[in-house]
């Protein structure tokens, strides 16, 4: 199954942009499914909407909090996340098929969906080293680009490159750790943490946009590692 974490129409304007998907008259046996998941401009929208009822929750009513809660539309693109991660974990348990899973370009969504899915297969991901590992492997090793979506690279922000991609990944975990915390070795307390310290910059785990970036700057020589300090007891 290879699977488009675009929608159809997404995947055309890419095309038309010089990008791409796949000629499925060259994977005759193959099942193409598009997924629908939102880029990374619509969900940092999302989140502006979100910090603005946050900034103003003292002034409305519960009814009304959650209607504006509703409006922007965060809790739909969690939905597709966990819906397109049960997917995934479906065809790979269930059908016993194998699963190509992309984006446009490989480090937002498709991290989003491949660790949410991996995590769910396998429980070794949910106690702490493999949550660990899991990280450090679709995440970081893979090019997720922690400086630009967090803002945290060296001089001004680039707007359009701001989006929480990881913490919405981690809200995906949390809501999947609300239904079934006996199966996680680690709580919510530690999910915060690790969110917290994308944007600190205390350490040098989520620093920068690529192992390359991190070798050429030797960061992981000049600072601490948030795994290290965790694993020492930490946190």
């Amino acid at each position: 199954v290879i699977m488009d974490a675009r929608s159809f129409k997404a995947a055309v304007g890419n095309f038309a942009k010089g990008g791409g998907y796949e000629d499925t008259d060259h994977y005759c046996n193959s099942l193409f499914v598009h997924l629908g998941l939102e880029n990374v401009h619509t969900i940092r929208d999302c989140m502006e909407k979100l910090s603005k009822i946050n900034n103003c929750h003292s002034e409305t009513n519960v009814d009304q909090w959650n209607q504006h809660i509703a409006a922007s539309d965060w809790l739909v693109h969690m939905e597709r996340i966990l819906r397109s991660a049960a997917r995934v974990v479906q065809v790979v348990s269930r059908d016993k098929a194998s699963v190509v899973l992309h984006c446009s370009d490989g480090w937002d969504r498709t991290a989003q969906i491949v660790s949410l899915a991996m995590l769910l297969l396998d429980p070794f991901y949910r106690t702490l080293k493999g949550f660990q590992v899991l990280i450090e492997r679709e995440w970081i090793q893979t090019g997720h680009k922690f400086g630009q979506r967090s803002g945290t690279e060296g001089g001004a922000p680039l707007p359009r490159k701001l989006s929480p991609i990881f913490a919405q990944w981690i809200e995906c975990v949390w809501q999947v750790w609300r239904h079934h915390s006996t199966a996680f070795e680690f709580s919510p307390k530690y999910l915060i943490y690790l969110v917290e310290h994308v944007y600190s910059c205390r350490f040098t785990t989520f620093l920068c946009n690529s192992e390359k970036e991190r070798e050429d700057m030797q960061v992981r020589e000049n600072g601490p590692s948030l795994w290290a300090h965790i694993n020492n007891g930490g946190g």
